[in-house]
């Protein structure tokens, strides 16, 4: 008879030990705990059936060596394979520099500062010692950018740039080497479609303050035309519903078709001049923001380089510092969000109370 001790159920997963009810299928010979059979009121494998399928059992660990051949973690004293590199219960690396036999030393892969085998954090930088850090060994941000990691760009390299721009660093490399090589102008899709959302979501809020702050201040320079047009859309809704209560007692269904058409062409000839005026200033603000994205982006990420490498650090905990200063933040968008709400909402009271006022 198959020992079944150790092998998964295919119903559900666990598995199987000695003592367990378990039915083996009479067609496959799959074994299964007698539940997961009633549960599916068949075998688990039964769309496999067929005659050349016939189930075979995995191979399974045994820890069966001799004591002396194991390996016993220094963390948590628990017994590993002796080929193991992680400890099958905690976690913690098994290896000959970091056991207690070899002097109860580990090395921290962040900082370089040599541990107790019982710390699980490095106590000088806090950086975890349970796993080799293999994080930095391959730049993760460099997938689809066409350059080496090595390659200069401006005061850093490509490599470093990836770990600073993190999400689409492919389209924003480009970007820089034309702005590095003395072309300040270029165009952000992103930039004119979100301004000024977008330097929010990129961490330039100094940026994103004095563009909200502007873009906000000319709405209320053009506070005039956006009045305009409400109060001809206002009109034309008393209009609309004059005609519509007339409807079917002083007028007819064609003389009140005659009446929209003329009250809409009346709305469209009055918002024409207030409407190209604003959309014209709402265009020249986003293209604005679009043209000069790229470049408020390449000297802030300039600025942090340098900040960056002015610190006494390894180079791990630069790129640590970096990734942790780049990138996007979804925290900083629906500030900016909230923030341009609020004050927007200030700026229309105060807006309607001058206009009140005349």
């Amino acid at each position: 008879m198959l020992n079944y001790n150790n092998q998964p159920c295919p119903g559900c997963g666990k598995h199987m030990h000695e003592g367990d009810d378990i039915v083996v299928c009479p067609e496959c010979a799959t074994p299964q705990h007698r539940e997961c059979w009633m549960a599916d009121g068949h075998c688990v494998n039964e769309s496999l059936h067929s005659p050349d399928f016939i189930w075979k059992p995995r191979e399974t660990v045994q820890l069966d060596e001799p004591a002396e051949s194991k390996k016993i973690c220094h963390i948590c004293n628990a017994e590993n394979l002796p080929d193991a590199l992680h400890c099958g219960n905690c976690g913690a690396l098994l290896s000959d520099e970091n056991s207690e036999e070899a002097g109860g030393e580990k090395e921290c892969k962040f900082c370089g500062e040599i541990n107790p085998a019982s710390n699980r954090l490095c106590s000088k930088c806090g950086a975890p010692l349970l796993f080799e850090n293999n994080f930095f060994k391959s730049n993760i941000y460099m997938r689809g950018v066409n350059a080496p990691e090595d390659e200069a760009l401006g005061n850093t390299t490509v490599g470093d740039t990836a770990y600073f721009v993190q999400s689409s660093a492919k389209r924003y490399i480009p970007k820089f080497r034309k702005i590095a090589s003395g072309k300040k102008i270029s165009f952000n899709w992103a930039a004119f479609l979100f301004s000024p959302w977008w330097f929010f979501y990129r961490k330039l809020y100094k940026a994103g303050i004095i563009i909200l702050v502007l873009i906000t201040s000319v709405t209320l320079m053009t506070y005039k035309y956006q009045a305009e047009i409400v109060k001809a859309a206002e009109i034309m809704d008393d209009q609309l519903t004059e005609v519509q209560e007339q409807l079917g007692k002083d007028i007819t269904t064609e003389e009140a078709s005659k009446k929209i058409s003329a009250i809409t062409l009346d709305f469209g000839k009055q918002i024409r001049k207030p409407a190209a005026i604003l959309l014209a200033i709402i265009f020249s603000e986003h293209l604005i923001c679009a043209l000069i994205a790229d470049f408020i982006y390449y000297k802030r990420m300039n600025q942090i380089m340098d900040k960056v490498e002015e610190t006494d650090a390894p180079d791990e905990i630069k790129k640590s510092l970096l990734i942790r200063a780049g990138g996007i933040s979804f925290f900083a968008l629906a500030g900016g969000l909230l923030g341009g709400e609020l004050l927007n909402s200030a700026i229309s009271y105060v807006a309607d109370m001058i206009i009140g006022s005349i």
